[in-house]
């Protein structure tokens, strides 16, 4: 059983937040994402998946 499918037996995600520009030092384009894992139940929770960006957006209304 390779780690796909082990994850895939006994774990379910709980939580995606993905997004661009979040890492100082790196270039804004790479993107990063936080997965969280809870283990399997007989209940399984809805999938919640959020995105941010940590571009500078200007304070003046246009």
């Amino acid at each position: 059983m390779d780690l796909r499918e082990a994850v895939a037996e006994h774990w379910d995600t709980l939580l995606v937040v993905y997004g661009h520009g979040a890492m100082e030092g790196f270039h804004l384009s790479l993107e990063t994402a936080a997965v969280f894992l809870a283990a399997r139940t007989a209940d399984q929770q809805p999938l919640k998946i959020f995105r941010f960006s940590a571009r500078v957006v200007s304070p003046h209304v246009v």
